[in-house]
């Protein structure tokens, strides 16, 4: 149920918070199983807080501890189990990660002073374009300041390097990141009629559930190499037993 929940929301929700939102899976295949994945990967996820859930209160009303203390109890009584659990949760994360991939765009523009490019919900506006000269290399850059629902939000500086002594070229790009999507600047050299740098940029959402994913395997996988805790003992009241009384008595 929780799982349909969070695809009706991915559906309903308004493009402009940007991707996953705003599905359209009857209009795009990919669209479609990039929603799969994130309903089935969510089934999974539920699954698995249900189970530390339920164990959790099942010590809590044994020993009074807290919930989140009774899960980490539960999870040291078993850690190849719950370890193997965390294990699998960092792998649904993964794959909401591997979802955003229906959702790339790739877009590259010349760019001069002053020119803007857009590219999902963020406007790209040149500022400045340079280049400079030392004994180890020589480069090119382009200042590009990053702007969201018509506020600057930040500021990139993607630039292009050639290496005298190795006669290589080599391209640095700069990305912004958070946990929606990143957002890769690249230089790709100059036009050279005009003399404008080119620059493309790439929008990829969900990469950093990727990595998130990945640290939650590795804590998965530390948790399942910690020895078992010894069980937990909780005092009971001990049962007397009437004696029967004895005739005369």
């Amino acid at each position: 149920m929780a799982s349909l929940v969070v695809a009706i929301l991915l559906i309903i929700t308004p493009t402009g918070w940007g991707a996953p939102f705003g599905m359209r899976p009857w209009q795009d295949a990919s669209a479609f199983y990039s929603l799969m994945t994130i309903l089935l990967s969510a089934l999974v996820a539920f699954t698995v807080a249900l189970e530390f859930v339920r164990g959790g209160r099942v010590i809590s009303r044994h020993t009074g501890q807290g919930l989140l203390g009774s899960m980490v109890h539960l999870a040291h009584r078993n850690t190849r189990r719950y370890g193997g659990y965390i294990v699998h949760l960092g792998v649904v994360i993964i794959m909401i990660g591997f979802a955003g991939a229906a959702f790339n765009q790739d877009k590259e523009q010349e760019m001069g002073f002053g020119d803007s490019m857009s590219i999902g919900h963020y406007r790209l506006v040149c500022r400045s374009y340079t280049e400079d000269d030392n004994p180890n290399y020589s480069s090119e850059w382009a200042v590009m300041d990053v702007f969201r629902g018509g506020q600057q939000i930040g500021t990139l500086y993607p630039e292009r390097r050639f290496y005298k002594a190795s006669q290589q070229t080599s391209t640095i790009p700069r990305v912004r990141s958070n946990a929606q999507e990143d957002l890769y600047l690249v230089y790709e050299g100059q036009n050279q009629d005009t003399g404008k740098p080119i620059i493309k940029a790439h929008l990829n959402p969900l990469v950093g559930w990727i990595w998130i994913g990945v640290w939650i395997m590795i804590a998965g996988t530390i948790a399942a190499l910690i020895p078992n805790a010894a069980p937990m003992r909780v005092a009971a009241t001990a049962r007397v037993e009437p004696v029967a009384a004895e005739a005369g008595d």
